[in-house]
């Protein structure tokens, strides 16, 4: 796989995260990408370390719009808020910057690509 097709891969896999984050349909996570070990307890599936990744990212924004007085939700994909994707021996590690209602928030995702076989691997973790 060529270096920007690479890059060009790692980027709609991040748009695909970053919408199915706004739409709050977690359980799609584990269809485009991996989450971060941090995430999964012991017994637990990919899936449902999504959907609890999801509960927790809910009560957060739940918590989060209640100190703040106004709703607060994660917007769908913006490209600005991506960094620039860069490969450093076939691996990509990136982080995008979410918005709620086109306002940063102090929450950010991380986002880390290997590129093994022709095939794109990711991992998906949150930074607070």
């Amino acid at each position: 796989m060529e270096k920007a097709e690479f890059i060009n891969s790692a980027k709609e896999i991040i748009e695909k995260v970053v919408n199915i984050l706004a739409a709050k349909d977690y359980a799609k996570l584990t269809e485009v990408i991996s989450l971060d070990n941090s995430w999964v307890e012991p017994g637990m599936t990919m899936e449902e370390a999504s959907v609890s990744f999801g509960e927790w990212l809910d009560e957060s924004l739940r918590m989060w719009s209640e100190d703040y007085g106004k709703d607060i939700v994660i917007d769908k994909f913006d490209e600005s808020s991506l960094e620039e994707l860069e490969v450093i021996k076939d691996r990509i590690v990136v982080s995008y910057d979410p918005t709620s209602n086109g306002e940063r928030l102090d929450i950010w995702f991380e986002f880390k690509f290997i590129l093994e076989n022709d095939e794109i691997k990711g991992i998906f973790n949150i930074g607070v």
